[in-house]
């Protein structure tokens, strides 16, 4: 029964999101409790750019590229393939470049 609650995408501050939170207070009301509520909060959200995706990538000592993250997770059956899945992001982190030296 519950394993529904994880079958489609509910990002934060989606329709996803208000749609499972309607679906879990339904249940929670005919399962017999009291008082069941939602509140809502007005908070600071980062959403990955779905034009420009992120990803990682290692460089060598000479500057090839020898390790790229995918933009996109792999869809292992076919009941994952939902058009509204977000790519992988790290939120509230800006793009940009860390440079690590090997110490010797």
């Amino acid at each position: 029964m519950y394993r529904q609650y994880t079958l489609y995408p509910h990002l934060a501050g989606t329709q996803g999101e208000d749609d499972l939170a309607a679906e879990i207070l339904n249940t929670w009301k005919e399962q017999g409790l009291d008082y069941v509520t939602t509140d809502t909060y007005n908070v600071l959200l980062s959403y990955p750019n779905l034009s420009d995706p992120n990803y990682v990538y290692l460089l060598d000592a000479d500057g090839n590229e020898v390790y790229r993250s995918q933009k996109y997770e792999k869809i292992l059956s076919p009941d994952q393939n939902h058009s509204n899945v977000v790519p992988p992001f790290n939120a509230y982190s800006p793009a940009g470049n860390v440079l690590v030296r090997a110490s010797q």
